[in-house]
């Protein structure tokens, strides 16, 4: 019955139909949202924020800086963030879940937002908006330990943070690479390095990921690009190249690093010498571990859900003019190409996440595997991509027009059962 009435609306209907059902839906992942936020509003210091307080109050502001970029870590844009946090006081702990999900879900929903300089959306907002919900929704469900990720204020200042400035870094590429301008101001070169270099500085994780994604996108710039694109693109994302290797090299350069890792390697049963097999084959484990993660916490509903809204968005919301605009878009001229490589890439992206822990743990015969805080990270990146997928599925099934009524009506089914799941 569900079918026949969704076969049977007339073209007006039907569009009506799915912007009210994006709407309703949108709804429903803000109230979730908002619990998560709510959630927080009990949340105090715990473990080792007590560790970075004492040192506030022992060593100073600067001091503190010195005291843990020296003998613990080089996490530099962390415990530069952490201290500030401290400065303002405890009682700004249980707001700042709902304050970070207000900034995630305000940079994201900008960040998609400007794909509508590229692949014009019939509505925008409601796209976008819906878009940047179901990414973080889902992140957030599918993270193993999100007390720890998200509620607890350090684990939140090392995964949450560089994740919304690297975000704010993809916008300001997507944006660029729409306008009509192709010169850049030296402000944007600054602040395509500056986002990129904050964003390393708070975890290893973080700068892995930079490194991995810009060189990535260095890459499929110069092979696959128009030339007016990679003129308007290239050099941020060479600006942004440098911000992260320079974030890295503070990272690694500091001196607190040999002493962390030693404590580590004290604990271990069998000390192992390092080799580059052993590494690769524990960050393609871990990989592969974050990826089943990813599709069966929640028994392949939130996976399956991320996949087709973002694929009925895409074909149920496009008119045919569009179409015709989106065909004529060098950046998804073929999205069958984009479909064949964003698994790759995202899988590529997911095992450089737990590089840095694949180092530590094959200095100790494989005794040492990720937090599971540390895996919000890899999920944020799983469910970007899948979206993504999702929505060139959608794309490449209008642009060729090769869904039936049967298959058509079967799709705006199994988005409203998604959608529930």
């Amino acid at each position: 019955m569900v079918l026949n009435y969704l076969g049977t609306m007339e073209h007006p209907n039907q569009q009506k139909f799915w912007i009210g059902f994006v709407v309703v839906f949108a709804a429903f992942f803000f109230f979730v949202l908002l619990a998560y936020a709510y959630i927080g509003l009990f949340i105090r210091l715990i473990y080792d924020d007590y560790c970075t307080a004492s040192s506030l109050q022992t060593h100073g502001f600067w001091g503190a800086q010195k005291y843990w970029y020296t003998t613990w870590s080089g996490r530099f844009a962390f415990t530069l963030a952490i201290t500030v946090a401290h400065l303002i006081g405890p009682k700004v702990v249980p707001y700042l879940p709902a304050f970070a999900l207000s900034l995630w879900l305000s940079v994201m929903m900008r960040t998609v937002l400007q794909l509508q300089w590229i692949v014009p959306w019939p509505h925008p907002i409601i796209s976008s908006f819906f878009i940047a919900e179901l990414v973080i929704v889902a992140t957030l469900m599918n993270t193993p330990v999100i007390f720890e990720s998200f509620y607890w204020e350090t684990g939140m200042l090392t995964y949450i943070a560089p994740l919304i400035i690297m975000t704010a870094y993809v916008g300001i590429l997507l944006r660029r690479g729409a306008s009509v301008r192709s010169g850049h101001s030296v402000i944007y070169i600054i602040l395509a390095t500056s986002l990129t270099f904050i964003a390393g500085g708070f975890s290893e994780t973080a700068a892995a990921l930079q490194l991995a994604g810009l060189f990535l996108g260095i890459v499929a710039c110069l092979i696959g690009s128009a030339n007016s694109f990679k003129r308007k693109v290239l050099p941020l994302l060479a600006a942004g190249f440098a911000g992260a290797i320079l974030a890295a090299f503070v990272l690694i350069l500091a001196p607190g690093n040999e002493a962390r890792v030693a404590s580590g390697v004290s604990q271990a049963i069998a000390p192992a010498p390092r080799t580059w097999m052993s590494f690769l084959k524990l960050s393609l484990h871990f990989g592969f571990d974050s990826v089943l993660i990813s599709i069966l916490t929640s028994w392949f509903t939130t996976a399956t859900a991320a996949l087709v809204l973002s694929a009925v968005v895409a074909f149920k919301l496009h008119s045919q003019e569009v179409d015709a605009s989106v065909h004529t878009t060098s950046g998804v001229r073929k999205p069958i190409k984009w479909l064949l490589l964003s698994p790759l890439t995202a899988f590529i992206l997911i095992m450089f996440c737990f590089m840095p822990t694949a180092y530590v743990s094959a200095y100790m015969r494989g005794g040492y595997h990720p937090q599971p805080r540390l895996f919000v990270v890899s999920q944020f990146v799983f469910f970007c991509f899948a979206c993504f997928w999702g929505y060139c599925t959608g794309i490449a099934l209008r642009q060729r027009r090769i869904v039936g009524n049967a298959m058509s009506k079967l799709l705006q089914f199994a988005a409203v059962v998604a959608a529930l799941m």
